[in-house]
């Protein structure tokens, strides 16, 4: 994610969101983590900030 953060600060103006898409056969508690894991990474004792901005979209079949 920390990669992808530094990628698209210099291509997008929004970067501070993130929509995620899951399956219908992805349990909650994968979906919650990989939401928390997208806010915030720590590097060294450093909190950085990543995509507070999580938004949950519906997978269109």
């Amino acid at each position: 994610m920390y990669e992808i953060k530094q990628k698209a600060l210099g291509i997008f103006t929004d970067t501070n969101k993130i929509v995620i898409l899951a399956a219908p056969d992805i349990d909650y508690q994968t979906v919650v983590s990989t939401m928390d894991a997208t806010r915030s990474i720590k590097i060294n004792g450093k909190i950085y900030s990543l995509f507070p901005v999580v938004s949950l979209g519906a997978t269109v079949i």
